[in-house]
């Protein structure tokens, strides 16, 4: 099956059903996880979390998108 993309609130979800994604930023193991990204407009990875988010991964991501407000 193909990768899903949709716009929502001008962030991109990504369904990568065929691990296109993870293998190629070598994500590591994903399968059936939900994975947060933050990608600066430079192409960086800035933010990474992968399963249930903690409290902490919340407040780091909040943190982490002021920056870029």
């Amino acid at each position: 099956s193909e990768m899903c993309i949709r716009d929502r609130n001008g962030a991109l979800v990504l369904a990568d059903q065929d691990r296109i994604l993870s293998k190629a930023w070598e994500l590591g193991d994903c399968n059936n996880q939900f994975v947060l990204m933050i990608v600066s407009k430079e192409g960086e990875l800035v933010f990474l979390r992968k399963g249930v988010l903690s409290e902490q991964d919340k407040a780091d991501f909040y943190e982490t998108i002021e920056k870029y407000k």
